[in-house]
């Protein structure tokens, strides 16, 4: 299968999807992927796609089709990186878990489904965590951090972060700085919360190794989970 790109990328392929060598070329295969190129998308973005989905290959065309119109239903332009993230996050969920995933995200959050609607079109890969995580999630953002709910639906991709290794250990950093007056007591947490773990200590651990000279390793050990939540 050259659109995969490499025989390592069938391999990974294989291991996750082995009806994948079984499957029928010409009936199954073949027409699942000219599905995926009538919405718009290249051989390469198919290659990367099934290799995250192997299912999407080697499932009935008819599902196939299915899984592409819910896609669309979820108002994500075609020809984008949103959409397949859409594929990806409809295609592991069958109607009713969709809508009922929606319905549990509206009463954790407190909102209409409209809005958790609205905020999974920005990210349709939340529709991917667990209710637990996303639960812990935005009980910590809104009960420690302080942000409302509008923050969350704003911005969902924070709810794809690690919990206790990133959002937990970043958010302690952020106090000790705005305690010691090093940092505004209004700086955005979405902002330390998405930047690389590099960028991170540049801008808020390294530079205050004098002052702070504990700082870094409280840091680094609640990156490995050992900061109480």
């Amino acid at each position: 299968m050259p659109f995969l790109g490499s025989p390592d990328r069938f391999l990974r392929l294989v291991k996750r999807n082995f009806y994948l060598l079984s499957s029928d070329l010409d009936k199954v295969v073949k027409p699942n992927i000219q599905l995926l190129q009538e919405c718009g998308l290249s051989i390469q973005e198919i290659g990367s796609l099934c290799v995250a989905n192997p299912r999407l290959l080697t499932s009935k065309p008819d599902r196939i089709r299915a899984v592409l119109v819910r896609a669309g239903e979820m108002g994500v332009p075609r020809k984008t990186l949103l959409f397949r993230h859409a594929v990806t996050a409809v295609a592991g969920l069958c109607p009713e878990t969709f809508a009922s995933k929606l319905k549990m995200m509206a009463n954790i959050l407190g909102c209409s489904e409209a809005e958790v609607a609205r905020m999974v079109q920005k990210n349709p890969l939340v529709l991917r965590r667990s209710m637990e995580t996303i639960q812990r999630a935005c009980e910590f953002l809104i009960n420690v951090v302080g942000v409302g709910t509008n923050f969350i639906l704003d911005k969902p991709t924070i709810l794809m972060y690690s919990l206790e290794r990133r959002l937990v250990p970043r958010h302690y950093v952020m106090k000790v700085l705005q305690d010691k007056g090093l940092m505004r007591k209004d700086h955005s947490f979405y902002t330390l919360a998405a930047i690389s773990a590099s960028v991170f200590c540049s801008r808020y651990v390294h530079p205050h190794k004098n002052v702070l000279p504990n700082l870094a390793a409280a840091y680094a050990s609640g990156c490995n989970g050992k900061i109480a939540i």
